[in-house]
């Protein structure tokens, strides 16, 4: 198997909200009606006066058999201190067969040289309406 992962797109929040939790898990349910979700990491801490909450998951978008985008979101919430901070990296991954034969190895190289370069510009549209659409949803809990 060949696979390639491209970096699309990565970018910083930092907002004030009124429960970073439940904002957290906002985007969450948001993202399930965009593509596959996987929850990674979903935890309260507290230690002493401070409560911090930490979600963390992606969403798979598929495109075809070949080829999807794999957007990452790691978020930390201060319940305290009302303040939801993180990170969103988007990229797009491909995972090819390794070839056999000629057929195959044309497929592979004629997938690359027409296909993918479709897909990368889809998915940095898509990877930009994502940021945008958490941006928007956690303006809305702000």
């Amino acid at each position: 198997m060949e696979r390639i992962s491209e970096s699309i797109g990565r970018t910083n929040l930092s907002f004030t909200v009124k429960d970073p939790y439940a904002t957290a898990h906002a985007l969450m349910h948001w993202a399930e009606h965009t593509g596959r979700v996987v929850e990674r990491e979903n935890r309260i801490l507290t230690d002493g006066p401070h409560t911090r909450a930490e979600v963390k998951f992606y969403v798979e978008k598929k495109f075809d058999k070949f080829t999807h985008i794999h957007v990452v979101f790691s978020l930390t919430g201060n319940i305290s201190a009302k303040t939801l901070s993180g990170v969103i990296e988007a990229s797009l991954v491909c995972v090819l067969p390794t070839p056999h034969g000629m057929a195959s190895k044309t497929f592979n190289e004629v997938y690359l040289t027409r296909f993918l370069p479709s897909h990368m510009k889809r998915a940095s549209d898509i990877a930009a309406e994502f940021i945008g659409e958490a941006r928007k949803l956690i303006m809305v809990n702000a």
